[in-house]
């Protein structure tokens, strides 16, 4: 009776339809690819990995209850791109998982996001699960006649899934949902291309049908014994295969049909059945239908011996709650019962198609990157001008504290490279304005008397020796070779290749485009003057009186009293010079940068020219 009780949970497939395995290595062709650096890989058991390797992490209860295992596909993919690190790997599939589990999945990953996410589901939506367990493995039938009748009933309610516009469209929406909260949408607030969905589709279990194969004459094995009899599957008929391999192919088709219009640019599909050909069950000529443990054949059965053993139950599934404490002590070849993590692995990839999968995978990535600019050269730096007054040569951060315009940047570098988004210690908070985004992105601004603001963006949340020390490189970079303390601002880095991208530099205060909250111009960080209030005193001394406002130079005493200002202020005003300062001595050929005698030539000898030589 213990049999019969277990008999009837044995094939509920908690752990979905379909999975697999790969081994861990860096591939040769992606040695100098240093894009993508971030991976996020959600799905149900095809994409967890049940039955390929051993769990990813064997000491945490929810990697353990969805099967997340070593030699699934998402392993091997994060393996073939050196560049994405632990961190950046978020493995959210769950076996069992239908297209209402990615919500949760989703929800696991907060403000993740990623330039790469794989998506294998709705297997578990079309009951894949019961078309196997009925169709192969009824071993609650009496007689064929009432599991052939069950399988039928079975494969009708599949097809008629298959084809329920409902399901198509919660797919649909759950597609939006990933593009909208996990894939990097946008960089500096213009809509491009930085992340890719690839959607992979199922193999087909059975090879070429031949009416009257030997695989017409096999019913697969079940370690099961009720009553002193051998309980074994179904005959593996012909038309039972066809309609199997006819409703995968379906579901392929309808992905490519009615999901990929969603957004052709950003969402690849991955058709991993044409892979299989000649590894699936019951090929034509094989020895071994089943090949339970032969590499030749890529999908698992009760018999194909697993490397992990350990179940965990579902926490929601009374009947595997009832009967753990009995399988758990259970090793592979036990011929009482089956293992509960065999039951659940039952028709899921072996490593070898996950790793045929990884493959596909990775050149559907690198192919996309390509086609979009992802390539191992960085992009240029970019320094521009802007239309920001010049700045002052000294600013007052705090009481007692002077720092040039690039001082004033590297302390916004020194919060940003931190992971803050905060203005920086020492300067007052309405001084400045903060600017927040999705995945951490961080803007801050300073304003300036005179109408100026410096400013940084990080465009992401960073973390990890690495991107903190590329953090510190490309702003170094932006601040010394591209602004120098002018009104210039540049960008640098990225999400492709570094792991953030940057930008610093001056721009008007307040820019018209709303960047940021207002800056009081009262609030703003002050001038220094205390090198200018000199022989000219106060009322000249600042530069602002000359109306130079804004702009820095010397103030002079006596007939050439004025102020060093941008030409065409001041200079035109000085009162014109003694014999000392002639047109034909003084603005013959005169350089115009001497910005003195320049600006005292255009203004009483209309210029510097060859005609006063």
């Amino acid at each position: 009776m213990v049999g019969l009780k277990f008999a009837s949970a044995i094939l509920p497939f908690a752990g979905g339809v379909l999975s697999a395995a790969i081994s861990l290595r860096q591939d040769p062709q992606t040695s100098g690819i240093i894009w993508p650096i971030s991976y996020i890989a959600l799905g149900d058991s095809f994409s967890a990995g049940i039955g390929a390797g051993r769990y990813t992490d064997p000491n945490n209860p929810l990697v353990v209850r969805c099967k997340r295992m070593s030699g699934s596909y998402p392993t091997q993919v994060k393996g073939k791109f050196p560049r994405i690190d632990d961190k950046n790997f978020l493995f959210e599939s769950c076996s069992g998982d239908k297209l209402g589990g990615i919500d949760s999945q989703l929800s696991n990953l907060g403000t993740s996001r990623a330039q790469v996410v794989t998506l294998s589901i709705s297997g578990n939506d079309f009951k894949f699960s019961s078309v196997v367990e009925k169709c192969v493995y009824n071993v609650l039938a009496l007689t064929d006649g009432t599991a052939n009748s069950q399988c039928d009933e079975a494969l009708e309610e599949a097809r008629a899934l298959v084809s329920d516009e409902s399901i198509w469209q919660a797919y649909k929406d759950q597609v939006n949902k990933i593009m909208s909260k996990v894939m990097i949408a946008d960089i500096r607030g213009i809509p491009i291309p930085w992340s890719v969905l690839v959607i992979t589709g199922y193999p087909q279990f059975w090879g070429e049908v031949v009416d009257g194969d030997k695989c017409s004459k096999t019913r697969f094995p079940v370690p099961l014994e009720i009553f002193g009899i051998v309980k074994n599957g179904n005959l593996m008929r012909e038309s039972v295969r066809r309609s199997m391999n006819e409703m995968v192919k379906k579901v392929n088709k309808k992905i490519q049909e009615e999901i990929l219009p969603i957004n052709r640019d950003k969402i690849e599909f991955v058709d991993i059945d044409p892979l299989y050909a000649g590894h699936r069950f019951c090929e034509k000529g094989a020895a071994d239908p089943i090949g339970a443990n032969s590499d030749s054949v890529w999908f698992t059965s009760f018999e194909t011996i697993l490397q992990e053993t350990k179940f965990a139950p579902d926490p929601n599934s009374m009947l595997e709650q009832q009967w753990a404490p009995l399988t758990q002590s259970l090793k592979p070849g036990d011929d009482l019962l089956p293992n509960e993590l065999r039951i659940n692995s039952n028709f899921h990839p072996k490593t070898a198609g996950h790793s045929q999968t990884a493959e596909a995978v990775r050149k559907v990535v690198v192919d996309w990157g390509n086609r979009h600019e992802h390539t191992p050269v960085p992009p240029p730096q970019q320094c521009l001008a802007t239309d920001a007054p010049n700045l002052p040569q000294k600013i007052f951060i705090s009481s007692g504290t002077v720092v040039d315009p690039n001082g004033l940047l590297y302390r916004l570098r020194d919060t940003l490279c931190n992971n803050k988004c905060e203005i920086p210690a020492g300067i007052d908070a309405q001084a400045g304005a903060i600017v927040t985004g999705a995945g951490g992105r961080c803007e801050i601004s300073v304003g300036i008397q005179g109408g100026s603001e410096g400013y940084a963006v990080r465009d992401r949340s960073i973390s990890g020796d690495e991107q903190v020390k590329l953090c510190w490189d490309n702003l170094e970079r932006l601040i010394t070779t591209c602004v120098q303390n002018q009104a210039k601002h540049g960008w640098q880095g990225g999400i492709d290749p570094n792991p953030a991208f940057y930008e610093a530099g001056f721009r008007t205060l307040n820019p018209p485009d709303n960047k940021h909250q207002t800056i009081d111009e009262n609030h703003a960080l002050q001038k220094d003057l205390s090198d200018f209030q000199s022989i000219c005193g106060n009322e000249d001394g600042d530069c602002q009186a000359n109306s130079c406002f804004g702009a820095w130079g010397m103030c002079t005493d006596g007939r050439y009293r004025g102020c060093r200002c941008a030409r065409g202020t001041k200079f035109n005003q000085l009162e014109p010079l003694e014999n000392d300062m002639k047109c034909k001595t003084s603005c013959c050929n005169t350089s115009p940068d001497h910005w003195y005698t320049a600006d005292w030539c255009n203004a009483h000898c209309g210029g510097i020219s060859s005609q006063f030589c």
